[in-house]
């Protein structure tokens, strides 16, 4: 008698498929019918297909192709506006039930009244820290909070009002652009614009990359391992196969992450010792040069770098950081999944 018959493997199948959705519904599904009815949500729509007829299971295959497909032809926005026209729809990926949403009340509830209820996709943290390390976008809970507390004073009222650091960054932009009426690429210009700025205001010193001096290779390198480290068409996997490549191992994603993220002690004392000095090490030796620790006591405003160095020596603290906050204006400006379900202690 065959034990491994296609009516024994099913029936197997069957029984392991149905003891899972058993403990799911008697654990987290008890969970968010409680959640729901405390809240008094409703359930949301799931999404429209765009790619496969509505009546073939995708398995989340469309939304994930969909936003493959928008990302690699730069219209991911106009894909989400379409999708988000419900302002709130769900969809199963891969086993995974996902919701996404624009509606303002949900946005306050995730990321402001509730937001203790609710946790960073894992996938993100283990992504994002590879190459940033732990700071206010990748940490959770009291680390968060304490990274959060430090950034926030940088845009109180009083320092955002003060405009008048943009206007050497704005100038030198409209320097660089044509006028003979030719066509330019805005948007590496911008790039540079947003870190130039970002810097001096949370750091109290630019990149100056707009300045196209002998900084400016320093920076592309920066940023060429930046953007490879977020995007994920730059994954030379994905350019030899495809799709598929997105699965396999990039070796060109870890060289990347390292240049963005600093070397080891060992590699940074070889690097200084033969004139080469990482990028955010760069930054922070020269504020710690530039000043003793009373002169940053009575700085004028406010000064994200400054207060790090008031608050620890551990330069592996200080780079995370720095490389967290350095993220956010030319990056984190993109909607992102939120991850479906608040986390329940």
């Amino acid at each position: 008698m065959a034990i491994f018959s296609f009516t024994n493997i099913s029936t197997s199948l069957l029984i392991i498929y149905l003891t899972q959705r058993i403990y799911w519904e008697a654990t987290t599904g008890r969970h968010r019918r409680h959640f729901a009815k405390q809240h008094g949500t409703l359930p949301a729509p799931s999404r429209a297909p765009t790619i496969f007829p509505s009546y073939i299971p995708d398995f989340g295959l469309d939304f994930i192709i969909a936003n493959y497909r928008a990302i690699k032809a730069h219209r991911f926005l106009s894909q989400w506006a379409q999708d988000l026209s419900v302002h709130t729809f769900s969809v199963s990926a891969l086993g995974r039930h996902i919701f996404v949403t624009d509606d303002p009340e949900n946005v306050k509830q995730v990321l402001a009244t509730g937001f203790e209820a609710w946790g960073f996709a894992k996938e993100r943290m283990d992504q994002m820290s590879e190459f940033l390390g732990h700071g206010v976008f990748t940490n959770e809970g009291k680390a968060w909070k304490h990274s959060r507390e430090m950034l926030r004073p940088c845009f109180e009222r009083q320092n955002v009002a003060d405009v008048s650091m943009f206007e050497k960054h704005v100038s030198r932009l409209m320097e660089l652009l044509p006028d003979d009426g030719s066509t330019i690429d805005l948007q590496p210009l911008f790039f540079d614009l947003s870190l130039d700025i970002a810097t001096e205001f949370l750091f109290g010193r630019s990149t100056d990359s707009l300045a196209r001096d002998e900084k400016r290779k320093e920076v592309e390198t920066f940023v060429e391992a930046f953007e490879y480290c977020c995007d994920p068409f730059k994954n030379e996997q994905y350019e030899k196969w495809g799709y598929l490549g997105l699965l396999l191992p990039d070796p060109k994603q870890k060289t990347s992450a390292q240049a963005v993220k600093g070397k080891n002690f060992h590699a940074r004392i070889c690097s200084i010792a033969h004139g080469h000095t990482d990028f955010a090490d760069k930054i922070i030796d020269e504020e710690i040069a530039s000043k003793t620790a009373e002169e940053r006591k009575h700085n004028n405003r406010y000064i994200f770098l400054d207060e790090l160095l008031s608050a620890t020596q551990d330069r592996t603290v200080i780079r995370s950081e720095l490389l967290n906050s350095t993220s956010s204006p030319p990056y984190l400006i993109l909607p992102t999944p939120l991850t479906p379900y608040p986390q329940f202690s």
